[in-house]
């Protein structure tokens, strides 16, 4: 489903030889850049995480969940393969001729012990992120989430591509759906009509200097007529390897940007040093009608890359990887957290299911006159039952007997009670968990 346009559809002008900027063509990420790093770590990322089951129980037998289960499994397999550290297998789905929707539950949790592990690794695959696509477009369609950009773009994109008719790319590291997604259901409406079009790491990754080669031929530009913005460092000395103009994007919750400032201005950079080039930096799009160095034309040549002076930047990106090292340790440590608490849950209720399981047998046992019981048994299983029935699916913990933790302890007890009651019947009757088939989740 497209996104409705709530813009009048920007006019798809021809480039302007008498502009006064000195570039034909603008190039931008997202992450830090349009959109707040907290938006993708803090809300996107985290909402498959928190919906990632019922998601799945809801959609299953639907073609496109179903294609999006294979996907992963096949991924899995591949993983294992190759030897992945780690790796948490997909397992097989249930034969049609079964009816055992057990079968569908632990095929369902293997998924999702697949997905968690792969976020709490911070993975950027095909088939991860496709289904987290598949997600989101649901999100964004319900409005549960809109798209967040800073209040700067959408009035320098309308320059761009209205004023002076440049056309206007987004390059980024998530899926070309999860870019169109971000920007057709933005706190702005549809910005989609602003942009000419879209490339993700199925060109190259970022941090390679040949990805901004062919998204140059893609684009039919030359390099130096096109301004590539990032927050990410490494990104922009890729895109000057490649020749572009470039300047980093320094928003509020962005990594920390080397101090190495050949102009500093107020409480902020105005430029870093990268391979013994100054290079711009900015902390609103606005700036990029007002610098000299992007809103007036210019014979002089674009910024080169130095790469025989790249010793000084080790300490640079040792300070990067720290900061990287701790966001993303941070949100491991959530998504770890959550798995254990998916395989905690499965473990209760495959426990809760035995109880459940076995006081139903000896109660149809008896119905069908296999077994003569006494009136106390049948009670005492009957409460079993009864029990199981209330068992939570939520944890919540609001409300009587919401913790599934304290519904389970009640389920023992009415078991026991159930199992004095039978006599020796049910001596040997109890929920053996190294019997249990549960998905591996190795962590």
């Amino acid at each position: 489903m497209e996104p409705p346009p709530t813009t009048p559809p920007a006019q798809q002008q021809s480039q302007q030889h008498g502009s006064s900027l000195p570039y034909r063509a603008v190039v931008l990420d997202i992450e830090g850049t349009t959109t707040p790093i907290t938006f993708v770590h803090d809300v996107l990322f985290p909402y498959v995480s928190a919906n990632l089951v019922s998601f799945l129980a809801s959609h299953w037998t639907d073609p496109e969940c179903v294609a999006k289960a294979a996907a992963l499994r096949e991924q899995a397999h591949k993983d294992i393969e190759d030897g992945v550290p780690g790796v948490v297998p997909v397992l097989p789905p249930r034969e049609e001729s079964v009816e055992d929707s057990r079968d569908d539950e632990a095929v369902r949790a293997s998924v999702v012990a697949n997905v968690l592990w792969q976020m709490s690794i911070d993975r950027k695959i095909g088939p991860l992120k496709a289904l987290q696509g598949y997600m989101w477009r649901a999100a964004y369609e319900s409005k549960e989430i809109l798209g967040d950009v800073y209040p700067d773009v959408l009035p320098a994109l309308t320059k761009w591509t209205k004023e002076h008719g440049l056309p206007v790319y987004i390059y980024s590291s998530g899926s070309v759906e999860a870019q169109k997604l971000l920007f057709g259901w933005s706190v702005n409406g549809s910005m989609l009509n602003l942009f000419r079009g879209h490339f993700d790491t199925s060109i190259g990754l970022k941090v390679e200097a040949n990805s901004y080669r062919k998204i140059v031929k893609e684009i039919a530009q030359k390099a130096e007529d096109v301004l590539f913005v990032s927050d990410n460092v490494r990104e922009i000395e890729a895109a000057l390897a490649a020749g572009l103009r470039v300047a980093v994007a320094d928003r509020p919750g962005n990594a920390p940007l080397p101090r190495t400032s050949t102009d500093a201005t107020s409480d902020h950079l105005a430029t870093i040093d990268l391979g013994g080039l100054p290079v711009p930096v900015v902390r609103s799009f606005d700036e990029f009608f007002v610098r000299p160095e992007f809103s007036q034309a210019s014979d002089a040549s674009p910024q080169r890359f130095q790469l025989d002076n790249l010793i000084h930047l080790e300490t640079m990106f040792e300070e990067l990887g720290r900061e990287d090292g701790l966001r993303d340790g941070v949100q491991a440590g959530r998504v770890e957290g959550l798995v254990a608490g998916t395989e905690a849950g499965f473990a209760m209720g495959q426990e809760a299911g035995f109880y459940a399981g076995a006081a139903a047998s000896w109660l149809m046992a008896s119905d069908q006159g296999l077994i003569t019981l006494p009136d106390r048994a049948i009670k005492a299983l009957k409460a079993v039952t009864t029990q199981a029935a209330e068992f939570p699916t939520i944890n919540n913990k609001e409300g009587e007997g919401a913790d599934p933790t304290v519904a389970l302890d009640r389920l023992r007890g009415k078991f026991k009670v159930a199992q004095s009651a039978l006599g020796g019947l049910a001596a040997n009757q109890r929920f053996r968990p190294e019997e249990a088939t549960r998905p591996v989740m190795n962590f």
